[in-house]
């Protein structure tokens, strides 16, 4: 029974380091907290076996529960946020280019009549 547990606690534990690395990192919870709770019933009957195997699986566990805390709050959805200056500065740019394209087809114009004459 010792031994089922074990290894249903590191399946469960490595699945959720696979998980935690993936972009759906909140997925990984769940086989977190299934190998976490495995690993408890393993080492409750273990009394005094070897528990190498528990231990590395809790260790496990606890990578993949730090790698989702990292990525859930370092990593997280950027905002993509409106900058109303830039948008003001590039409509005045556009508008100035524009003006000063004007004059300049004004003095083509005013130069060629005057070539003409």
């Amino acid at each position: 029974m010792k031994s089922l547990f074990s290894i249903l606690a590191l399946i469960a534990s490595i699945l959720s380091v696979i998980l935690a690395v993936l972009p759906m990192e909140k997925i990984a919870l769940v086989p977190a907290i299934v190998a976490f709770v495995f690993a408890l019933i393993a080492m409750y009957l273990s009394k005094n076996e070897s528990k190498k195997l528990i231990k590395f699986v809790f260790l496990v566990t606890i990578i993949a529960l730090a790698i989702i805390t990292y990525k859930s709050l370092f990593s997280g959805e950027a905002e993509v946020k409106v900058d109303e200056n830039f948008i003001k500065k590039t409509q005045q740019s556009e508008e100035k280019a524009l003006e000063e394209l004007e004059d300049i087809e004004e003095l083509d114009i005013f130069e060629e009549s005057d070539s003409i004459n």
